[in-house]
């Protein structure tokens, strides 16, 4: 049974290389955790039945700047009651960073930060 799970990693290990991805459309996504620039923890498993919608930001992104204030309001804010998580992710740049970006572009859903080192490497890298 050891040497069949071994031989299953290393094909889904040799497809992710080929293919540039680790899921395919259709799969479950897999579990992943991000803190917020707030504080709050996000664990996908405790989103599930959830629809949840990662948007990548940055802060020196000028199409981010323009179009996280209008996620807020014309996405989040309408669906949110429904169940719609939204959660930002600046992959790069330290909590104050982010914390800046979203006071000085009025949006106020949730925005993880410098999640490249500490979380998302299963999905991201």
């Amino acid at each position: 049974m050891m040497v069949l799970i071994n031989s299953v990693a290393l094909s889904q290990e040799k497809k992710v290389k080929e293919e540039g991805y680790i899921v395919s459309v259709g799969d479950k996504a897999p579990d992943f955790m991000i803190s917020e620039a707030g504080g709050n923890t996000y664990r996908l498993s405790d989103l599930r039945g959830k629809v949840v919608m990662l948007q990548f930001t940055a802060s020196w992104c000028s199409v981010c700047r323009t179009e996280m204030p209008f996620i807020e309001k014309e996405i989040w804010k309408t669906k949110k009651a429904e169940g719609l998580v939204v959660i930002g992710i600046d992959r790069d740049e330290p909590v104050e960073k982010v914390l800046a970006f979203k006071k000085r572009y009025s949006y106020n859903l949730p925005a993880g930060a410098g999640s490249r080192s500490r979380y998302f490497r299963t999905i991201c890298t």
